[in-house]
């Protein structure tokens, strides 16, 4: 696997949208567009910011290694109908590589009552990535993984993909019998996956940095920054999913509400 598929593969499994991963490292989605194509990779310090973002070492980006550990990723369908088919495709096609390069030879997962699916991933008997699956990638990821022996443990019926925490992840540990989780490493890792954490932390800095590149553009009195202040309140109670969210967006609406306030542009 190279570089740019790594970059691909990590940005999907982590749910991140080319635009919003963009606006996170503080790059355009041209330059994540020719980093997944192989044109060019990234310079060292946006690796590095990729490389925290995604939860991985900068080395794995570049080289392959370290290999991943102690991740915890929950992809995130499409929301346009058009965008599923290339998704898909990206995924079965990455997702072995992605495997195989970091010997992650055994997989065990359970159904949710949400009809998402839990998976566990690791080197031989010891287990230290967790993937939650949503209803409609989980038989995807089911087929993927059958072929490197995935092991069916049960189902969790009253656990969805939004509330598998902890308590689900100790139970695991305690009743596995064969092999071995890395509880504290992959809780962790979860903690920073989970929506409403780090999502709403992430979606937070795309609205501050659509607002922020805006207001460079216009001449804005003290009275402007107040009513503008009220704005970026509204907006960040009514932040989407971070894979609705547009950066390209929400700097429309920032312009529109200072040209409607009668701000000027800076010449």
């Amino acid at each position: 696997m190279d570089t740019a598929g790594r970059i691909k593969i990590l940005r999907l499994l982590n749910g991140y949208t080319q635009e919003a991963i963009a606006a996170l490292i503080g790059t355009s989605r041209s330059s994540i567009v020719v980093w997944e194509s192989g044109k060019h990779p990234p310079p060292p310090e946006f690796v590095i910011r990729l490389a925290e973002l995604v939860g991985v070492e900068p080395g794995y980006i570049s080289y392959g290694s370290p290999r991943v550990s102690c991740c915890a990723w929950i992809p995130v369908p499409p929301d346009r109908a058009q965008n599923m088919s290339p998704y898909l495709r990206d995924i079965a096609l990455l997702i072995p590589e992605f495997l195989d390069e970091n010997g992650l030879d055994a997989a065990r997962f359970s159904r949710l009552g949400d009809g998402g699916t839990m998976f566990l991933l690791g080197r031989g008997k010891e287990y230290s990535c967790l993937m939650l699956v949503r209803e409609s990638l989980s038989d995807r990821f089911i087929k993927i993984l059958h072929g490197r022996g995935a092991v069916e443990m049960g189902s969790f019926d009253r656990v969805t993909v939004e509330s598998f925490g902890e308590d689900e992840l100790t139970f695991v540990a305690k009743h596995a019998a064969d092999f071995s989780v890395d509880l504290d490493g992959i809780w962790k890792a979860l903690v920073k996956a989970r929506p409403g954490g780090r999502a709403k932390e992430d979606a937070l800095n795309i609205l501050f940095t659509a607002f922020s590149v805006v207001m460079q553009q216009y001449k804005i009195t003290a009275e402007d920054q107040l009513k503008l202040s009220n704005f970026f309140t509204e907006k960040y109670k009514a932040l989407p999913p971070l894979h609705n969210l547009s950066a390209g967006n929400l700097q429309g609406e920032v312009r529109k509400f200072l040209e409607f306030l009668g701000c000027k542009r800076c010449k």
